[in-house]
């Protein structure tokens, strides 16, 4: 039997969680850099990065003549010797030019490179 008033203990028993063992850092599966990264193509050597490059661009097959083919915008990585890589094209049809240069500033950050944006010139709507 228990004694009135007394106060219930709770035994010594030591164990661990996981998700708590990293303390307050978050774990890299759910960084949205790592996510960012899984998504780029596999040529793409990450640590070889030093800039990310915006530019405006139409895209369409050799057979379209030019002023027909579709507005958009290409993001090229480029490494320390000045090598470029294609990293992403971009059409302004599926997303607003916000957001493709928020997602390109995204990438850029998750690269540890800088962004450069070489779109502010680049006309939407003129016709060649």
């Amino acid at each position: 039997m228990t004694r009135p008033n007394s106060t219930p203990t709770l035994s010594n028993i030591e164990f661990s969680d996981q998700r708590f063992a990293a303390g307050h850092e978050s774990s890299p599966k759910n960084d949205i850099s790592w996510s960012l990264l899984r998504l780029l193509p596999s040529s793409l050597e990450p640590s070889k990065v030093v800039s990310v490059v915006l530019r405006g661009g139409r895209f369409g097959s050799w057979e379209t003549p030019i002023e027909q083919r579709e507005v958009g915008f290409v993001l090229m990585a480029v490494d320390a010797n000045g090598n470029e890589k294609h990293v992403k094209n971009f059409l302004s049809s599926q997303l607003s030019v916000s957001a493709i240069k928020q997602e390109c500033g995204e990438i850029a950050k998750a690269l540890s490179a800088t962004l450069i944006d070489t779109t502010i010139n680049f006309n939407l709507e003129a016709r060649d």
